[in-house]
């Protein structure tokens, strides 16, 4: 029965999420119209040419383009779907039967370059979004019905969103040197929008009372969990830190440190007067050349 409302749950956050990713598609092309026009002053004039023609056809198919952003974002959200997950990038969309060499090493390139703009782009959001995306993950995990976080959880990770940008950008021309470009222009910009959205989801996900799953922040490189009181699970023994301190090999210069290093004594008091025994100072220390009772 708790496996059956968290799967409620979740399809509610699914569909919530789906209506809000034409707005989201919105400001990532907005953004990437800024991040080209900003690129301008750096760019050569050829290459202020391609911008120029990305601006036109994002204007051109942006609203077609966000229709084919929600589809994939669905068909990856819907495990039933065929494209459910996504797949391999193809680019260039021809069969063996089709393509000459010339051409398949054309499409080879072209594939790279669009592998390379899209480990770009999920790179940079899983860095500028990071703690929005682990929040979010937690919550997901919970309505996933799993206490335990994991990445597996979100249906719209950092990879899900940035193939639905691929697949909306297959839009754009039968080049795909503009689809490359819009990739590329796109990144930060996907970034920024997937951080505030992110957070936006946490947050509404925490006032309808979802409790997030526990982080897992912490990974012992030996395998070995330790308990309180410096027990290990395993049942050995950790030195506390009493002990650890004492382990510690002394410093270079031979002295303790200064806040364990015990506080020096006082210098005895010498009094002027003479020591019982004796009228004055130790003839034997006299210089020479004087006499006793010499003036000085």
């Amino acid at each position: 029965m708790a496996q059956t409302r968290a799967s409620a749950a979740m399809r509610r956050f699914v569909d919530d999420e789906l209506l809000r990713a034409p707005m989201l598609f919105d400001m990532v092309v907005d953004g990437t119209v800024a991040a080209a026009q900003g690129a301008f002053p750096r760019m050569s004039s050829y290459e202020r040419g391609q911008a120029v023609e990305l601006i036109e056809a994002l204007r051109k198919h942006r609203h077609r383009m966000g229709q084919q952003f929600v589809e994939a974002l669905r068909d990856a959200a819907d495990p039933t779907a065929p494209n459910a997950g996504g797949g391999r990038l193809t680019a260039g969309m021809l069969t063996l039967d089709e393509a000459t060499p010339a051409m398949l090493s054309l499409v080879d390139d072209d594939a790279i370059s669009l592998d390379v703009q899209l480990s770009h782009a999920i790179q940079a959001v899983k860095g500028i979004a990071e703690a929005e995306l682990r929040e979010l993950e937690s919550y997901c995990a919970a309505l996933a019905g799993d206490m335990e976080m994991s990445a597996e959880h979100n249906p719209f990770g950092p990879e899900t969103m940035a193939r639905a940008l691929w697949a909306a950008s297959q839009l754009l021309s039968f080049s795909r040197g503009q689809q490359v470009a819009f990739l590329h222009f796109a990144g930060d910009s996907l970034a920024q929008v997937l951080k505030r959205s992110y957070g936006a989801a946490a947050t509404g996900l925490a006032s309808m009372g979802i409790e997030p799953a526990a982080y897992r922040t912490l990974v012992l490189t030996t395998g070995t969990r330790r308990g309180i009181g410096g027990s290990s699970a395993e049942g050995g023994w950790v030195p506390d830190l009493h002990r650890m301190l004492d382990s510690m090999p002394a410093p270079l210069d031979g002295h303790a440190p200064t806040a364990l290093r015990p506080a020096a004594a006082p210098p005895p008091h010498r009094s002027s007067e003479p020591t019982p025994g004796t009228i004055g100072p130790d003839p034997a220390r006299r210089p020479a050349g004087v006499h006793e009772g010499a003036p000085p």
